[in-house]
């Protein structure tokens, strides 16, 4: 094990996005090592009860002691390739993401099945397993293993248990992140223990884990902050910039995972939204936009309740989420028809649940029971493809306007997901149904031939047998995965994402619909996670496009620095919309409003971002100041605490009241309209 996550690390280090200096890559190196050897015993307890219980005899047979070997060995090989897979999708070990998708099987598993050739790694990881366990297996053979007491069995439990107690405790004293690359804590971290972190950090409290400042101090910061009249009382009065007989029409659409460096018009390195480029030029583009965080679910609370991002969960999979501020309870209150749209189940992330709870009347889906799409739609292991969602958008709209009902639109897209595959994928796509009876027919050929063999000759020993069985399953996976997996690339499910974008904005403005519309298109978060700060704010970046009729928008920019939290204000003033919210983001109409800034989160780090400081305030209340050039520079440097100046200080202690005030609100559950008890 250890062999194996030292070579894991090594080339992670290789394939780095930054290079790596070779003393920081021995460092990483050697701290792996060390967190390595600290989790080894803790791991060895299943084995140290699992030999109590069978008082190790069991390891005489044979054919069970190389079965045993070969599960053992494979699993480890196994688990190196999906660390090593997660890992290129978000420069992390396991976090969070990992705990949420683990919530969420059936959905993951046919998405890791579309994403990778999973036959081919398991025959891989078998096949070599059982090479590996076959030398050692062979060692074993002439070893007596004869039951051994139970003093002595309760014994050795007892020595696993103590060493594995010395051991946690050692991890638990080890600093999180001793190196101040993020990226190389990531390459120096177990796996195993920042998934156990992760869980045991899902729900925290921040004044215990955090930075805090005392109230008489706090106060005043918060009130400047959210532009408060009143101090304690969360209700801001935001008055609209455009003023309108009958506000407009509202549809927000949420790109998954839409990073800044697709949009040509933004000079992404990556430039495939041809059709958004397009559009941009006919509404009001934000070049300087910052998603929340790195989750779907991040997007949702920032974009649609203006909420700050809280260490934990998001507001959308928290207990106390119920009439919490959302855009769709503003514009409910006005008489507006609100719905939500999402090409998958609504289940995921429970963000049908919070939806209906907190202002959407109804929730279109491809549901577990029942789809609100045709069955012939193309789907994914997320769901139906983006033009499918886009189709019954526009269906509801024109209910709407033949009704004279306000409407109110949210849609949220799937297709720029792993797998990555769209109606023009360029391959063939496997349902998971089909998937599942190939693999038993796999099964039955490779019994049917171990049987052949044990008939035919029953001087072939049994365990050869097994390795000739897992030659011909490896062959198999090989071969099946070869043939039928689906091969698509990010860059065709963006361009996919955005033909079908496009091609409901021609139709929508087309029918006139975007003559008494206002409409968001924006990122919910990056396309994957890079950058050496603890928050890879980085990778962040995010295109925002506003729509509106008036021809003033068209063609114009905001460049200042914007964070997804000010969306709602800035979009429901564009739709003319007068209200009375908590709402913590800015109107970035506003000609008065403060410089620009933006709230972050990654993993359990927190943070402040202006256009020359980042701010991270963490676990056990630290605080960590990073500097660049401008908002437009993505190269963020540690500045010593020694060297913090007395302005980046008070960053700091703007940052902490900010968030705490936030979690007081969420927690005290005052984060709600003033007409909601």
């Amino acid at each position: 094990m250890v062999g194996l996550d030292t070579l894991l690390r090594i080339v992670l280090l290789v394939t780095l996005d930054q290079p790596v200096p070779l003393t920081q890559g021995v460092l990483a190196l050697g701290l792996g090592l060390l967190n390595d050897l600290l989790t080894i015993p803790i791991l060895l307890v299943p084995v140290a009860l699992f030999l109590a219980v069978s008082g190790g005899a069991s390891l005489r047979h044979g054919v069970w002691r190389f079965s045993l070997l070969t599960a053992v060995c494979g699993g480890l090989l196994f688990g190196v390739a999906v660390e090593h897979a997660f890992f290129s999708e978000f420069t992390s070990r396991f976090n969070h993401i990992a705990i949420d998708y683990l919530l969420f099987p059936g959905e993951v598993a046919i998405n890791i099945w579309q994403s990778y050739n999973v036959p081919a790694f398991v025959a891989a990881a078998l096949l070599l397993g059982a090479l590996i366990a076959w030398p050692v297996h062979r060692v074993l053979r002439g070893a007596q293993f004869a039951p051994l007491p139970w003093s002595q069995r309760l014994v050795g439990v007892a020595v696993a248990l103590g060493t594995a107690s010395v051991t946690g405790f050692g991890l638990w004293l080890l600093p999180v992140q001793p190196i101040s690359e993020r990226a190389l804590n990531e390459v120096a971290a177990n796996s195993q223990v920042q998934l156990v972190r992760a869980f045991a950090t899902a729900h925290l409290s921040f004044e215990q884990f955090y930075r805090t400042l005392p109230a008489a101090q706090a106060t005043p910061l918060i009130n400047t902050e959210f532009g408060r009249t009143t101090s304690g009382d969360p209700q801001r009065t935001f008055t609209a910039a455009v003023r309108r007989e009958r506000p407009l029409d509202v549809v927000v659409v949420l790109e998954e995972s839409l990073g800044s460096e697709f949009v040509g018009r933004l000079g992404g390195k990556k430039p495939c939204t041809p059709g958004f480029d397009r559009w941009s030029e006919r509404g009001l583009l934000l070049t300087n936009l910052v998603a929340n965080g790195n989750r779907t679910v991040r997007g949702l609370e920032g974009v649609l309740c203006s909420f700050m991002p809280l260490p934990g969960d998001s507001v959308w999979k928290r207990d106390k989420s119920e009439n919490v501020a959302t855009i769709a309870q503003v514009l409910r209150a006005k008489g507006y028809r609100s719905e939500f749209f999402y090409g998958g189940a609504g289940v995921f992330d429970g963000m049908k649940p919070f939806a209906l709870a907190n202002g959407w009347e109804r929730f279109i889906e491809d549901g577990v029971v029942k789809s609100d799409f045709p069955p012939d739609a193309f789907r994914t292991a997320w769901g139906a493809a983006d033009g499918y969602v886009f189709d019954r958008l526009l269906e509801h709209q024109r209910n709407a306007r033949a009704a004279s009902v306000p409407f109110f639109g949210t849609l949220l897209t799937t297709s720029n997901h792993k797998p990555f595959l769209t109606p023009n994928t360029k391959g063939l796509t496997i349902s998971s149904g089909k998937a599942w009876r190939m693999g038993g027919i796999a099964a039955g050929i490779v019994l049917l031939f171990v049987l052949v063999l044990v008939f035919l000759g029953r001087r072939i020993g049994r365990t050869r047998i097994i390795m000739v069985g897992a030659v011909v399953l490896a062959a198999y996976g090989i071969w099946m995965s070869v043939k039928l997996q689906p091969w698509d690339t990010r860059q065709n499910a963006v361009q996919y994402a955005d033909q079908a974008l496009t091609a409901y904005l021609d139709r929508a403005a087309a029918e006139g619909f975007l003559d008494h519309t206002v409409l968001l298109v924006v990122g919910d978060h990056g396309a994957r996670v890079y950058g050496s700060a603890e928050i890879p704010a980085a990778s962040y970046r995010i295109p925002g496009l506003l729509l509106a009729p008036e021809a003033r928008y068209q063609g114009a920019t905001i460049d200042g620095l914007a964070s997804q939290i000010d969306l709602v204000p800035t979009l429901l003033s564009l739709a003319g919309v007068d209200y009375r919210a908590p709402f913590l983001g800015r109107d970035l109409l506003d000609p008065l409003a403060a410089p620009g800034r933006a709230w972050l989160i990654h993993n359990r780090d927190i943070g402040l971002l202006t256009d020359q400081d980042l701010v991270v305030l963490g676990l056990r209340k630290t605080v960590t100041w990073y500097r660049r050039e401008g908002r437009s520079s993505d190269v963020f440097t540690v500045v010593p605490a020694a060297a913090v100046t007395d302005e980046q200080s008070a960053l700091a202690d703007r940052a902490s009241a900010a968030f705490q005030e936030a979690s007081r609100l969420y927690e005290e559950r005052a984060y709600r309209l003033p007409d909601v008890r």
